[in-house]
């Protein structure tokens, strides 16, 4: 199953140092997902048929991604137009749960429009954006491997970054994750 989601534009999450050589951005679920959207509707500020529809998306999770996925990508927009006055620039992207990591399965995307691969723990949210994007120097082995978008390509790759995120958390005071917590794989791409 997919779904979509209103993310803050990825211009705000560079990930340095990426195999080009360059700056890449960061285009995941950890873009204050729903953030916009959500400061709207508990400040009041959304209409009903839209805090309609936001809620209607917080009750469709999406694996281990409990803020919810619009089913519709109608949905979606209406919610991203409502934002679109705010101070930071929103875009929509498509997300499908593909599993449970697990290092021995590669998982396929198969998906049109493929921006690469994510790993999100409800509850800490994606990985990557709590390690590459936010504490970069710590993960710059990993810098290389990431693509223009600064996601993963394959589920190996991913497997090997969550691990070492594991390995580091605790000793570069990053959140670490609970022994045992599931982290659920998600293709991202371009919103169709």
């Amino acid at each position: 199953m997919s779904g979509y989601i209103v993310v803050s534009e990825s211009g705000h999450f560079p990930i340095h140092l990426n195999a080009g050589g360059g700056a890449a951005f960061y285009r995941g679920l950890g873009r204050n997902p729903w953030g916009q959207v959500d400061d709207r509707l508990y400040a009041g500020q959304l209409s009903t048929e839209l805090s309609f529809l936001r809620k209607k998306a917080i009750s469709n999770g999406e694996g281990t991604f409990s803020p919810g996925v619009a089913q519709a990508m109608e949905d979606a927009i209406f919610l991203a137009r409502a934002c679109s006055s705010s101070d930071q620039d929103v875009e929509i992207i498509k997300v499908t749960f593909l599993g449970i990591l697990n290092a021995d399965r590669e998982l396929d995307p198969a998906e049109s429009n493929f921006l690469g691969l994510d790993c999100y723990v409800d509850g800490y949210g994606s990985l990557i954006e709590l390690g590459l994007v936010s504490n970069a120097r710590l993960f710059e082995h990993f810098n290389v491997q990431v693509n223009e978008n600064g996601l993963f390509e394959t589920t190996e790759a991913l497997a090997a970054y969550v691990e070492a995120y594991g390995q580091v958390s605790s000793a570069a005071n990053l959140e670490p994750i609970e022994s045992g917590a599931a982290a659920g794989v998600y293709s991202i791409a371009n919103a169709e």
